[in-house]
Formats: structure tokens, sequence, C-alpha cells
């Protein structure tokens, strides 16, 4: 059976996204270089230029993380073959914190028939079809959390497209690249 990161930079690559995954591709290992239990408190959002950003629920957390990410960059390397990750950098986010207007029932957003057939477009290469409806599931519900995101007033961010809470056109890890405060 081949590994699903391997299958997901084959998909990737066919869809000519080698470099977005290659790029990316230390989120899928987080969790194993963390362990289970900081994967859970710790959310990788995105890698930018060799940087993970990471949102954490609390500044307590964050100093805490912040004391053990040397070890983290070397067994994220290691795990990726080469010096790829150089920082990592946590951040306290809303998200974590706020509790849940009410519960989302994941399974009763609707998908429209164009984005099933993305999906579909996405897994066809995939021959072994327990593995390629598994994918599927994966990509329809991560379809669906998006959709829900958006219905609650989060916002795409107009320079990377990440999902934020807030009312600016970028989001923070943008708006401290490049420079600009948050309001």
């Amino acid at each position: 059976m081949i590994p699903i990161r391997s299958l997901l930079r084959q998909i990737f690559t066919r869809h000519g996204l080698a470099e977005e995954f290659h790029e990316q591709e230390p989120l899928f290992l987080w969790e194993e270089a963390v362990g289970e239990r900081i994967a859970r408190l710790a959310s990788p959002l995105r890698v930018r230029e060799g940087i993970i950003f990471v949102e954490v629920p609390n500044h307590v957390l964050a100093q805490e993380l912040s004391l053990l990410k040397g070890e983290y960059l070397r067994k994220l390397n290691k795990l990726l073959g080469e010096e790829r990750v150089r920082e990592i950098r946590f951040r306290v986010g809303g998200v974590l914190q706020e509790p849940a207007e009410e519960p989302v029932h994941l399974e009763k957003i609707p998908l429209t028939a164009e984005e099933e057939e993305e999906i579909d477009r996405l897994i066809s290469d995939v021959e072994e079809a327990r593995l390629r409806e598994a994918l599927r599931r994966f990509f329809i519900t991560e379809r669906r959390i998006e959709k829900a995101r958006l219905a609650r007033g989060f916002n795409r961010c107009t320079r990377c497209g990440v999902l934020y809470k807030g009312t600016w056109k970028l989001c923070s890890y943008c708006q401290l690249e490049l420079g600009q405060g948050s309001a």
C-alpha cells in the first residue's frame, strides 16, 4: 500500500502543485514530530519560506512550546530527510479560545456539483478503491469545514488564502510578514 504522504505528493504533482506540496509537507508530519498530545493543542496552519506558523490556545503554551522548538525543528527536518524547516512561530489564536456557537453538523452541509466534480478529479488517479474512497471522504469533510467556517464569519486572506477570524483583508501572519498592523 502506498503511504498517504506519497499519494498526496503524486496527486498534487499531477495537478501542478508540486512546489506547494513540497513547501507545505511539514504540516503532514507535525503530529509525528511533536506527539499526539501537543498536536491536539498546537495546530500548524501553514508553511512559508521554511517557517511553520502554529496556532495555540494561550500565551503560556506558546511560551512553553517555544522552549522546545529546537527539538521540534530537528525532528521535522529528520522526518523530511533534509533541512527545510528553519523556524516555528507560535501564535495565540482566537479560534481555539471561542466557545462554539452551536454544534456544526458537517454531514448536513451540501456540496455543489462543481465541488464534488473537483474532488473526483483530484482522486481520479488513485487505483485502490478503499484509499480512493477514504481520500474522497477526507476532501469532502475539509470542504464542508471550510464552508462552515465561512458561514460563521471567517474570511479568506487575500494574499495566502487561509481562513481566519477578523475584519482585515490579510490574516495576521501575512500582516506580520508585510509589517502591517492588525487594524
